[in-house]
């Protein structure tokens, strides 16, 4: 795993414990591999190259031919996302706006709806490896035992 900030600001400040949160998707039952494959990004605001391998800027989506114009609605409503892995790369991904948080608390919270994202990407990935069906209930669960706080 890796995590990048270019996020900077002076009246918040992101403390990220990357061993905690390693342990913390080994607790929820992720490989080593859905833990080596996942990038946290803390950025200030989205850019056209975070949204590679959308489905609505792609040739069918609604977005088709118009990246500024989505990339500009994003940047106003959405604090973060989470990327699965796609064709055009191997890590899977959490783009994260601290500045979009009103509190540390809010920030904490929407990065753990994210890493639920990744989570139950996770498990759904593995659910169509696994042949006998008794893997599934917990696939679907998707519930963190115990949350992560960011630092």
């Amino acid at each position: 795993m890796r995590c990048y900030s270019t996020f900077r600001s002076i009246q918040f400040d992101v403390l990220f414990d990357r061993t905690g949160y390693q342990q913390f998707l080994r607790e929820q039952e992720l490989n080593e591999h859905d833990i080596k494959f996942l990038n946290i990004h803390f950025v200030t605001d989205f850019t056209l190259s975070h949204f590679k391998g959308c489905v609505e800027l792609a040739a069918v989506g609604a977005f088709f031919q118009r990246s500024r114009e989505y990339v500009e609605q994003e940047n106003k409503t959405t604090r973060a996302f989470y990327q699965p892995v796609h064709p055009d790369s191997k890590y899977a991904a959490i783009f994260l706006r601290p500045a979009k948080c009103h509190t540390p608390a809010h920030l904490n919270s929407v990065f753990l709806h994210e890493t639920r994202h990744h989570i139950q990407h996770c498990r759904n990935l593995l659910s169509f490896k696994v042949i006998h069906g008794s893997y599934t209930a917990l696939v679907n669960e998707c519930l963190l035992d115990e949350p992560f706080t960011l630092g």
